[in-house]
């Protein structure tokens, strides 16, 4: 079995928008458990891996090494008026052997951009995000009644975090918890703020609370609601982007899921959110079986693992 290094922690990484970081790692240390993966990239692991992986830019001794290189492009910015930022990612994938896309949206939108005038030859595979099983999944809590809600910074406009707390603030008799920095104040006292938590800490919260919202504007592959479908949650979520591809139980508002000039996205039916949140609660306990999550969420996971590795395998074959 080839050994594979991850080069997305370069500190020469472009930080445009915050990111909760790479989140392929767990993929590849199931391939390779002894690869050299967290952390900042170091040459002694480029030279010793025989395919680099990044969803980044490349950093110069990756480039220098003539190793194999595969990219994953889910990093890039759809709006047209951030087509320039995108130059260095494109660039990336143009240096690549192979490109994995996390969801048919992003490899719709990335043929769609400028980076579809790249001429090199590639071979591309597609691996939709999936969430660790061993991490999130159906634990025997007692659901609680609250909505969850996770955005790495709340302060992206994409996140739409301004919307989500005029939806708290429309029902102060439900309960919400959310993850992540910069949350908006509220006139209400019926959210949590819990900042940053690791994962089996998210998980707890996932299984104790009764429906996650997905808010963002044309998110790419959003794993946290991979990751609640998971756990069994319901998502109420913005129909727009590649979230449609994560939810396995979910109720979709309308979104408008064109690209537009500037950072700001399209104002949201409120309304339509609130309406079907209290749905959401009148129904609360209603969800798969337990054996239907787990089956479905195995199965995601084994699939982008196995993409994965088809790349990687691709990549030492023709790189």
């Amino acid at each position: 079995m080839p050994t594979f290094h991850d080069c997305s922690n370069s500190p020469k990484r472009p930080r445009h928008r915050g990111t909760g970081g790479p989140v392929e790692n767990d993929c590849v240390r199931l391939i390779k458990r002894d690869a050299p993966l967290w952390g900042w990239w170091h040459v002694e692991s480029i030279q010793k891996a025989d395919v680099l992986f990044t969803n980044d830019v490349w950093p110069d001794e990756a480039l220098e090494s003539k190793k194999p290189l595969v990219k994953r492009m889910d990093g890039t910015f759809w709006e047209k008026s951030l087509q320039d930022r995108n130059v260095p990612y494109n660039e990336a994938a143009e240096q690549s052997a192979c490109v994995v896309f996390p969801s048919l949206f992003c490899k719709v939108c990335a043929t769609n951009s400028r980076w579809g005038e790249i001429q090199k030859p590639y071979a591309w595979f597609l691996a939709p995000n999936a969430a660790d099983p061993l991490v999130f999944h159906v634990k025997d809590y007692t659901r609680g009644n609250a909505f969850v809600a996770v955005a790495t910074d709340w302060t992206r406009p994409e996140k739409r975090g301004e919307s989500l707390a005029s939806v708290i603030e429309a029902l102060p008799d439900s309960n919400f918890v959310v993850i992540g920095k910069n949350f908006p104040e509220t006139k209400t006292n019926n959210v949590v703020r819990t900042g940053y938590v690791d994962h089996q800490i998210m998980a707890e919260i996932f299984n104790q609370s009764m429906a996650m919202i997905n808010l963002s504007y044309r998110d790419p592959s959003p794993k946290v609601v991979a990751q609640a479908a998971a756990c069994g949650l319901h998502v109420l979520y913005a129909d727009s982007g590649g979230t449609r591809e994560m939810v396995l139980s979910g109720e979709p508002v309308h979104d408008d899921d064109g690209e537009h000039s500037d950072d700001a996205p399209p104002e949201l039916d409120l309304g339509s959110v609130v309406a079907k949140a209290k749905g959401i609660a009148q129904r609360h306990g209603t969800t798969f079986s337990k054996r239907y999550i787990r089956r479905n969420a195995t199965a995601r996971y084994s699939r982008m693992i196995e993409s994965y590795a088809s790349a990687f395998e691709e990549a030492l074959s023709n790189g």
